[in-house]
């Protein structure tokens, strides 16, 4: 397997990356540009001096971190199982390398070299699911709607916008249900942003407007169990889900050292093993949090 081989596995397995998010290599501690505020363009009259808008600019510190993964196999099992036994060794290893990345994209403590993830960066907008300190269970698809007006505000494309929860959050809107039953489906800017179709009309708190009611399509409403079910919120300890929503695109996995995967045939040779070890450098940046948002406290 070639670098970009593995990497093309990751893609596949890291919600993350099937989000948006970039990659960029980079040569070591590196410094890259960002836009803070944008220049704004005007209409000036002939001969009129031009009234010029100072963007603002600063630059994001890259900074690589060592990620490894190691497996072990006895040389029995590695000669009879052949050359799928080693492809079953490298797709497993890249998924652990994906489910890590996604670990800490999405909850990086920045610490202990690793990563700050979208849950703990401050430069993150956020909202608290019911307006209150504590969070709220979920009762229907309104509570998206804050998180979208604001990714708008940003000037967010619509068609750039994706989401992530955990599986426990999509279980629970996949069973919202109306008073006669039937299933609730989202609102139209929940639709518009997040779903392929959405196989009839919004269902309101009076009534579906359209007699049709199919299930919607998550094309771009994403599941990670990275996304954790246990986060504390206000009074509510260790009971809380979240929503991350966003162009994932600004979400970057910058990679100094590109993957490789070297077999260790003799630190393990008196047990009767080999060893493949997985290597790289990255790191993980936000390069405008402001077109990201968090909808946290779902109990």
């Amino acid at each position: 397997y070639t670098s970009n081989q593995l990497i093309d596995l990751i893609r596949d397995r890291s919600a993350l990356m099937r989000a948006g998010a970039t990659s960029m290599n980079v040569d070591g501690v590196t410094n890259l540009p960002r836009l803070l505020t944008d220049p704004a363009s005007t209409f000036r009259a002939e001969n009129a001096e031009h009234s010029s808008t100072e963007p603002t600019f600063d630059s994001i510190q890259v900074v690589p971190k060592a990620i490894m993964c190691l497996v072990q196999c006895s040389r029995e099992w590695l000669e009879d199982s052949g050359v799928p036994g080693d492809n079953l060794i490298k797709h497993t290893m890249a998924e652990s390398l994906a489910q890590e990345i996604d670990r800490v994209a999405i909850d990086g403590t920045g610490t202990n070299s690793e990563p700050l993830g979208i849950y703990n960066h401050t430069d993150v907008p956020e909202t608290i699911l019911g307006g209150g300190p504590d969070g709220a269970a979920i009762t229907d698809y309104e509570f998206l709607s804050p998180a979208l007006t604001s990714l708008a505000g940003q000037n967010v494309p619509i068609n750039r916008v994706h989401g992530i929860t955990s599986p426990r959050v999509m279980g629970d809107l996949d069973l919202l249900k109306l008073a006669s039953g039937e299933s609730l489906l989202p609102t139209p800017m929940v639709s518009n942003s997040l779903l392929l179709n959405t196989g009839g009309g919004y269902h309101g708190s009076q009534g579906p407007n359209t007699s049709v009611n199919l299930d919607p399509q998550w094309s771009k409403f994403l599941v990670s169990n990275k996304v954790k079910t246990d986060w504390t919120v206000g009074a509510s300890t260790d009971a809380c889900s979240a929503v991350l929503l966003g162009d994932f695109s600004q979400v970057v996995v910058a990679w100094r050292t590109n993957m490789q995967i070297e077999k260790l045939t003799e630190r393990y040779s008196e047990f009767g093993q080999h060893a493949f070890l997985l290597w790289a450098r990255l790191d993980i940046i936000i390069r405008k949090p402001s077109q990201l948002h968090r909808v946290i406290g779902i109990l």
